[in-house]
């Protein structure tokens, strides 16, 4: 593993858990929050999580293929037809590319198994409008990160039970807290830059084990 996501208190690794999404990652280019994404996408499928990852841009399947170690480029694809759908559905991780968020909703669409998987949209400054939003804001298995400040659809802080920040909130988001301070953690690479990972939550959900 190229990074890690560490507990400040204890210095353990901390991952983010089925049972606490959806959740909405937060942070603006250079804060960290994509490398967040690619760790958690990445831990998700170590543990045996189906997942299907979309993204507009090819480094970030790049960046997944290398931090889970793949020799061999995962199944990629930008255009899903009827003969690869059975390969498709046997593959623990799906990553689609494209730039066109009407497209990433169509071949996830036809991806028929996408319903029992973790959802990731990476970019979402680029990639969530309406079209694709509508068509997952109700799938509780849900990761979504980006700038939320440049998303061009409202991303009501009720639909996710976990938020990490990377950068500060836009004024227009609040979260209900529960009683307990809010989770704080390191983000490091093996050069040891780090950074701070806030994570809130929703007042009576769990955010570690």
């Amino acid at each position: 593993m190229s990074w890690q996501l560490n507990e400040v208190a204890t210095g353990r690794p901390w991952g983010l858990h089925v049972r606490q999404l959806p959740c909405l990652i937060h942070g603006q280019a250079g804060s960290g929050a994509s490398f967040a994404t690619i760790i958690i996408t990445a831990n998700l499928v170590r543990r045996g999580e189906s997942v299907v990852f979309l993204c507009s841009r090819g480094q970030a399947v790049r960046s997944l293929q290398h931090e889970l170690g793949l020799q061999r480029p995962a199944i990629k694809t930008d255009q899903v037809t009827g003969r690869d759908v059975p390969a498709l559905a046997d593959s623990r991780l799906v990553t689609i590319f494209h730039r066109s968020s009407r497209q990433l909703g169509r071949l996830l669409r036809a991806l028929t198994d996408w319903r029992e998987r973790v959802v990731v949209i990476k970019n979402i400054e680029d990639t969530l409008h309406q079209d694709l939003w509508s068509m997952v804001s109700s799938h509780q298995e849900l990761i979504i990160s980006g700038d939320v400040s440049r998303v061009t659809v409202g991303l009501p802080t009720k639909h996710f039970k976990t938020g990490l920040a990377f950068s500060n909130w836009p004024a227009s988001y609040s979260w209900t807290r529960g009683a307990e301070p809010h989770y704080v953690g390191t983000f490091h690479d093996g050069r040891q830059r780090r950074k701070i990972l806030a994570v809130e939550r929703q007042a009576g959900e769990p955010i570690v084990d």
